[in-house]
């Protein structure tokens, strides 16, 4: 920690070989040796976290590692995967991003870009990058740890409550609302031409995503969202698209 807690530097050493064979097999979820770090800093940081100007970079190296670089569209974990490296077999791997975020109390931008590098049997690149932007209509703000450099729970006015105590069939407290937008793009193009694998899928997507947060508390929230997810894939850039409406309930502990 440095400048008054403004500044952070975090780094360590791993071994990250699975313990589990099944987990190699099925998954490629072997990293070997691993060394990581990351700087960040808020050079703006007022009334508590209600205003941060925040950015931060990451750096890691995966040694023997057996790797595999899959997307879905929206970032769904339930839809089929829309591009696919496939097991990659290398002897190292460089992983490394940017990040920048500004909260001006309900109103955020956040943005990240990575960028990975394969190195040994294939000599492939994977990068991407995002941008979010949140409104909260209430005026509510996310806290901000110094410790960490990380946005964490809502900072709530006033918690979701169906009834008041006395038994009234009246709201006592609608949650926080929050508007977002955000725009994601990877790229695989690397991949479209390799034929090792008939799992591979390389290529390019873009997700537009919008999205209303209902917090019925600090760690309840609802999500509904709509996303319009574009690919060109393979070597012949076939175009697809996909339009996504979900809803999910998700409880932070």
């Amino acid at each position: 920690m440095f400048a008054n807690d403004r500044i952070r530097f975090i780094s360590g050493l791993y071994d990250g070989t699975a313990i589990n064979a099944l987990r190699v097999s099925q998954n490629k979820d072997d990293h070997g040796q691993v060394f990581n770090t990351r700087l960040s800093a808020a050079p703006y940081y007022g009334d508590e976290g209600r205003y941060v100007l925040h950015f931060g970079g990451h750096y890691t190296y995966l040694a023997d590692v057996d790797s595999r670089v899959r997307v879905q569209p929206g970032g769904s974990n339930w839809l089929a995967y829309t591009l696919d490296t496939a097991a990659v077999p290398t002897n190292h791997h460089h992983r490394s991003g940017i990040e920048a975020a500004y909260q001006d109390g309900p109103f955020a931008i956040h943005s990240e870009a990575f960028f990975a590098q394969f190195g040994g049997n294939v000599d492939k690149t994977a990068k991407g990058f995002s941008t979010e932007f949140t409104y909260f209509l209430g005026g509510e703000h996310r806290a901000y740890s110094l410790t960490s450099g990380t946005f964490g729970a809502v900072k709530m006015k006033n918690n979701f409550h169906p009834f008041e105590s006395g038994g009234r069939n009246l709201v006592d407290g609608f949650g926080a609302w929050q508007l977002v937008l955000q725009y994601g793009y990877t790229d695989l193009g690397d991949w479209r031409t390799d034929t090792r694998d008939s799992g591979n899928r390389g290529g390019l997507q873009s997700d537009v995503t919008f999205g209303v947060n209902w917090f019925w508390t600090p760690n309840v929230r609802w999500i509904f969202e709509y996303t319009n997810s574009q690919q060109n894939t393979g070597t012949d850039y076939v175009h697809t698209n996909q339009d996504i409406f979900g809803t999910s309930l998700r409880i932070f502990f």
